[in-house]
């Protein structure tokens, strides 16, 4: 067994083109019983940072003593790929290894519950009473103030996603909160300033458009706002 030495919060990587079948799938059960995160590329077997020392201790262990097939449980054979929310996983770059991204319909059930908390709690009566500040600035802080402090709005919450800084697994800073509000939000201020009124409508559709329709492909699931404030929406449960 040869491994390869990683940068701090790089992967941790094992050759183990010497093993044989049951000694693979003795390790995969031996992970999957301690909820240790792994994935295999061929002979490889790829770990987080965070586990190298009982990875080590089992490899060294499987080596010395390799399994017979008759000797490995019933469900050895189970997927070879363990992956937990993220509230239960430990922070920093390796999230990627260990964390679900949020699917588009969550997002979008979490978007739509924030949009109904606002317009219930402020749109409506800051409408009839003919105003429109109130609602960009109630907008600003529920949005960019729940997503620093606790990396999710109660939409999300109640959905089940959180927003994380994609270079740390933690909740965004407040520039990157604030820069993930403003980005979407620019086609509505620039709403305000044109005129006729359809013309504006169209302005703030395609704005949107633009800012929203690469989560359709994204294989990260982000949009422009995303990419723009470096974040990434993930699932806790």
């Amino acid at each position: 067994m040869s491994q390869s030495r990683p940068e701090p919060d790089e992967p941790v990587v094992y050759d183990l083109v010497a093993w044989s079948p049951e000694q693979r799938e003795n390790a995969n059960f031996r992970l999957r019983s301690l909820e240790i995160p792994f994935s295999w590329d061929g002979p490889f077997l790829t770990v987080a940072p965070s586990y190298e020392g009982e990875v080590d201790e089992l490899v060294d262990e499987i080596d010395e003593h390799p399994p017979a097939l008759g000797d490995l449980p019933e469900d050895a054979f189970a997927s070879e790929i363990v992956e937990r929310p993220f509230d239960e996983v430990q922070v920093g770059p390796q999230w990627r290894g260990q964390a679900r991204i949020a699917g588009r319909w969550r997002r979008l059930s979490g978007n739509l519950l924030d949009g109904l908390i606002i317009g219930t709690l402020v749109s409506g009566p800051a409408r009839r009473a003919g105003l429109w500040w109130p609602v960009f600035v109630a907008s600003a802080v529920y949005l960019i103030a729940t997503t620093a402090i606790w990396g999710r709005t109660l939409g999300k919450w109640i959905v089940g996603t959180r927003v994380i800084d994609d270079d740390t697994g933690r909740n965004p800073s407040w520039l990157r909160s604030i820069v993930r509000y403003v980005v979407p939000s620019l086609g509505s201020l620039l709403a305000l300033a044109v005129s006729p009124r359809w013309v504006a409508a169209l302005l703030s559709t395609l704005w949107a458009t633009i800012v929203y329709a690469p989560l359709l492909w994204s294989p990260r699931v982000q949009g422009i706002h995303d990419r723009a404030a470096r974040t990434v929406v993930v699932l806790t449960r």
